[in-house]
């Protein structure tokens, strides 16, 4: 007699529709999301040394200290399909903590993230305390944006387009010039 896939799975991993593109800033999919993410061992080591990276430049820059290396942003390598995306939005909303919902309840991304992820090994018990550090010792704001579309020009360098959504996601004019005048008045 022939087994099917999803007698084995401990998870029901039937959802209506499989988007295929990971929008990190579509709440509405950050229960299912977090809930269905699979965790594996090597996914567990790898966010660890980046969650742990992040919180140890926090502490420095908490205790007046400069960080003898900045780690503003990371690289994500991989091959098409391998989750690089979900797990930056994975990483994102925990740090974040936000409410979700799902159905009429509502719970925080970490409380479901602990309920929906038993840690099998020690790796996945250390990333769950560091995030649950780090969502506590930071407050990150999130900006999303396509690095081709925000473009204005030919000549725009990727630092003065991440600068410049930076600036347009606390308020700021999107000319950079300005955003700094308006910066330096608050």
């Amino acid at each position: 007699m022939a087994i099917k896939l999803k007698e084995v799975l401990k998870k029901d991993l039937v959802r209506d529709k499989v988007d295929p593109t990971v929008k990190v800033d579509d709440v509405q999919r950050l229960y299912s999301d977090i809930r269905d993410f699979v965790l594996t061992e090597e996914i567990a080591t790898d966010a660890l040394k980046l969650v742990r990276a992040i919180s140890g430049q926090l502490q420095e820059l908490q205790r007046g200290s400069t960080p003898q290396a900045v780690v503003d942003g990371c690289w994500l390598s991989g091959f098409f399909g391998t989750g690089k995306s979900h797990l930056a939005k994975l990483i994102a909303a925990l740090v974040r903590n936000p409410t979700v919902s799902s159905q009429g309840s509502s719970i925080s991304a970490l409380d479901l993230f602990y309920q929906t992820h038993e840690p099998v090994s020690q790796t996945e018990k250390d990333l769950k305390a560091e995030i649950t550090r780090l969502s506590r010792m930071a407050n990150p704001l999130l900006i999303v944006f396509e690095i081709t579309a925000a473009k204005k020009g030919g000549h725009d360098s990727i630092s003065e387009i991440f600068l410049r959504k930076f600036f347009e996601s606390l308020g700021y004019a999107s000319m950079l010039w300005i955003a700094r005048i308006e910066r330096d008045l608050d």
